[in-house]
């Protein structure tokens, strides 16, 4: 009975599989390959290229890349311990917010609707203490072996993940232009996207929202 016990207990998720773990980890770095063969190809327009920050943006971008290599390992090593799969997880994200904000606002600067959509997306990018950020400080919580230290610290787990919801709740509700997508600033020739569930009115308020939980998220 024990060995039967013994073994159960070493079994591991259905999902924790080094297939996931390979698939994941391949489709984040095509997002991260399909961002780059875009915003440095004639697909994105100049202007749009200038307010996104040019080549400085995907400088900042690049380096979390190396997060997923670090990520599969653990992932296929220890596929027990969550903190390889977090790590794979916060770059899947991040990739997904980067390109969405990338196609996106080459979408809307077209003119096309379907850009309102995808742009949405872009708040895995936008959000304040959102996304890829969140998931990153859980993984410092978990560190090393992906448990927390006791039970008193799961208050502090569950806060992490409000302060992430929060905020890409108020980065998708967002009205002001910009707020969603690539852009760092008002280029002239081109108009940051808005979200298309901005509530009219509410951009002071839930601007100094997305200010108090930037603050909470680096505090």
């Amino acid at each position: 009975m024990v060995a039967i016990e013994a073994r159960v207990g070493r079994r591991h998720p259905v999902l924790a599989h080094p297939a996931v773990a390979w698939t994941l980890s391949v489709v984040a770095l095509g997002l991260f390959v399909s961002f780059a063969a875009v915003y440095f190809s004639p697909l994105t327009p100049a202007v749009l290229y200038r307010a996104s920050g040019g080549a400085i943006t995907a400088f900042w971008l690049f380096p979390f890349l190396g997060f997923l290599p670090v990520g599969l390992l653990l992932a296929l090593r220890r596929p027990h311990n969550p903190i390889g799969w977090l790590a794979i997880l916060a770059i899947l994200i991040l990739g997904i917010g980067a390109l969405s904000s990338l196609v996106g606002g080459i979408l809307t600067y077209w003119h096309n609707g379907v850009g309102n959509y995808v742009i949405l997306l872009s708040s895995f990018w936008n959000s304040p203490g959102g996304g890829p950020e969140i998931i990153l400080f859980a993984m410092l919580l978990l560190f090393p072996d992906g448990k927390l230290p006791n039970r008193r610290w799961l208050w502090l787990l569950y806060a992490i993940i409000g302060v992430g919801v929060m905020g890409l709740v108020l980065c998708v509700i967002n009205p002001t232009a910009g707020a969603l997508g690539i852009t760092a600033g008002v280029v002239a020739g081109f108009s940051p996207p808005k979200s298309l569930l901005g509530i009219p009115g509410w951009g002071d308020i839930v601007n100094n929202l997305s200010t108090v939980v930037n603050l909470i998220s680096y505090a």
